[in-house]
């Protein structure tokens, strides 16, 4: 069952007589973990000298009240004392000692309780340095990993006389920059190191049970370290920016148990935010739930501050504690029904180069397209209700059930990603590959045209970017007529006759999108960043062509009803559908295969309604009303009891 706990913000810790009925106020609405921050200023004033008796009272009347807590040690404010010192970076190994001791002294003091739940390391983040001392590990780093300097010379095509020559970064660079890209390795690997370090002082020094919340850049480099991860949302984003974060968490991380985090926003005396609405925050819980999640921390729980969105009297608190003791109750009693859920992946992946990543820290115009593809795709799946997976280098196994992968412009594709990708071509797949795909080399070398994984394969090569003329790209594909945009800018492909079929085609034997046979499946290179339509807004477009390109692989259900959401999968015990109706959601039409349920008596989990189904031959339809706040959970009938 889903957990929900809130924030408490140490510096607006209430009087203790207050803080009793606040605990009592969260618990009669279902809260049962509380996360707080312990700033290093506050409990290390003298050096090697801790003193947490100003959370112990707080603490103590917590854990009476049934609450489990979740710690997080904050070294972002340091005492005094350390803000005197000459050095404040992790590469200096006295500051180093320092910090790691800070974390030392709280897994003492809080480590064996019994009503610790977690360490919370999800704001956890090392600043990037170019003091003497990073300088120094950034030339060991290059040492070990070139050993003389003429390696790394002729790799670079550079000419250093030695590696204390080479800049961290160089002002002049442009996003192909070895050694831009060399220096942002090293910090990852720094960052890393730093972690890992303070995962095994707090694991080493706390209780079997005590989880780790992990920030997600971390998750697989520390190759899970006891951790779990921790996906941090937007208190006032609007629900489809939460889905979006939460849809691609889910399936990036399939199988491991998220944590959402809620960051608080704060509002100004001057500047008022619309209110909380308590419906927001119900649909937020059960979105969690869909898309598998273990436990919710909502923002901050703070009486005293006047802007705060989650207890701000401002006639919405009440409905916003009604609906939390809803949610308690509604998810109590599906309890045993959503036992063991998880959200149905399907037949579409979508690639996330962790490479990459790294490679789009640096400026350029070029990258900054590949970033709003990506989350194109991203809504559009979500948007249609296409169950998805993200794969990474690390998990590209997941194609082997995979009918359809998009690449949405990912800059670095590594060999070994590469011929995976091109393997699960030849076996059937479907590969749709946007333009500059494997563009550059993992050193951040610009590729020609002609040596990039693709072109190889298929002896497609690139021209440059040109400006689109017509940004509206009109084709025919199957049997449908569709019409996308194709952004500010297009990349010419050139054509092969008798190879490549030309669906869209442009100047001088080019073309702006085509297919091409590869085994028994089939690569389509569209000469434009198709994603990057359904980055800021919907595009229907968009996902009428992703439904042209499943075709047979779509899911067993058609969503009649429009600004609908679902979301498929199964439990322990029944196939389930997660439905989130729009704003304004009457009656809610679903089409299925009779073979998508076992059995045809149907209720929803929230309202309590029974759903009958209709319909005769292969197509099953059902037709309901949700409740008010547009959300259903369906399951057989029979499974319930």
């Amino acid at each position: 069952m889903l957990k929900t706990g809130v924030q408490i913000k140490t510096a607006s810790f209430p009087p203790l007589w207050r803080w009793r009925d606040d605990l009592q106020e969260l618990k009669d609405t279902g809260i049962s973990r509380i996360m707080v921050t312990i700033p290093w200023l506050l409990v290390e004033k003298c050096p090697a000298r801790f003193d947490f008796s100003l959370f112990d009272e707080y603490f103590d009347e917590a854990v009476r009240t049934g609450f489990e807590l979740i710690l997080a040690p904050d070294m972002t404010s340091p005492p005094l004392w350390i803000r005197e010192e000459p050095e404040h970076c992790i590469d200096n190994a006295k500051y180093r000692r320092l910090l790691l001791n800070f974390f030392r002294g709280v897994a003492d003091a809080y480590g064996e309780e019994s009503f610790l739940h977690a360490w919370n390391l999800t704001d956890l983040a090392v600043e990037p340095c170019s003091c003497a001392d990073t300088r120094e590990l950034f030339c060991r780093c290059l040492q070990s990993r070139f050993e003389r300097v003429e390696l790394l010379n002729e790799k670079w095509h550079r000419n250093y006389f030695s590696f204390e020559y080479v800049p961290t970064e160089t002002p002049e660079c442009f996003p192909d920059s070895a050694e831009t890209m060399a220096f942002l390795d090293f910090l990852r690997l720094r960052e890393e190191n730093f972690i890992r370090e303070v995962v095994e002082e707090l694991s080493s020094r706390s209780g079997r049970k005590v989880g780790i919340f992990l920030p997600p850049r971390m998750v697989e480099s520390l190759d899970g370290a006891s951790g779990a991860v921790g996906i941090t949302l937007e208190q006032r984003s609007s629900e489809l920016e939460q889905v979006l974060t939460l849809a691609s968490a889910a399936d990036t991380f399939h199988g491991a148990g998220l944590k959402i985090i809620e960051k608080t926003a704060h509002s100004s005396y001057t500047v008022r935010e619309a209110p909380l609405q308590a419906s927001a925050l119900y649909r937020l819980l059960w979105n969690s739930v869909a898309y598998g999640a273990e436990e919710v921390v909502l923002g901050e729980w703070d009486k005293d501050a006047v802007c705060n969105a989650l207890t701000a009297d401002d006639f919405h608190f009440g409905e916003r504690k009604h609906m939390l003791r809803l949610f308690k109750e509604k998810i109590a009693s599906a309890d045993s029904i959503l036992e063991g859920w998880k959200p149905e992946s399907g037949s579409v992946a979508i690639f996330r180069s962790r490479v990459s990543e790294r490679f789009l820290q640096m400026s350029g115009i070029y990258l900054k397209q590949a970033l709003a593809s990506f989350r194109g795709w991203i809504r559009s799946l979500a948007e249609s209700s296409t169950p998805f997976s993200v794969c990474t280098e690390a998990t590209l196994d997941l194609l082997k059930d995979k009918k359809l992968l998009i690449l949405p412009g990912t800059p670095v594709i590594t060999n070994a990603a590469g011929n995976r990708i091109l393997e699960f071509v030849r076996r059937g797949g479907i590969l749709l590959c946007e333009p500059e795909c494997g563009a550059w080399s993992s050193n951040g070398v610009a590729l020609r045209p002609d040596s990039r994984f693709i072109a190889e394969a298929t002896g497609v090569c690139e021209m440059a970017r040109v400006p689109a003329e017509n940004t509206l790209l009109r084709f025919k594909y199957g049997k449908k007529v569709f019409s996308l945009s194709s952004g500010s800018s297009l990349v010419p492909l050139k054509t092969l006759r008798k190879y490549t079929e030309v669906i869209v085609p442009y100047k001088n034997d080019t073309a702006i999108l085509e297919s091409i046979a590869y085994g028994k499946g089939k690569i389509l290179l569209p000469g434009a960043f198709l994603g990057t339509a359904a980055a800021t807004e919907r595009n229907i477009e968009l996902e009428n062509f992703l439904n042209a390109l499943l075709d047979k692989v779509s899911p067993e259900y058609n969503l009649i009803t429009p600004s609908c959401r679902v979301i498929s999968g199964r439990s322990s015990r029944s196939r389930i559908l997660f439905i989130f109706g729009g704003g304004k959601t009457g009656r809610i039409e679903i089409n299925f295969n009779k073979s998508f349920w076992k059995k045809h008596a149907l209720r929803d989990l929230i309202s309590g309604k029974r759903i009958s189904v209709s319909g005769t031959g292969n197509i099953r339809t059902i037709r309901f009303v949700p409740d008010p706040s547009g959300v259903a959970v369906l399951c057989e009938e029979s499974k319930i009891g």
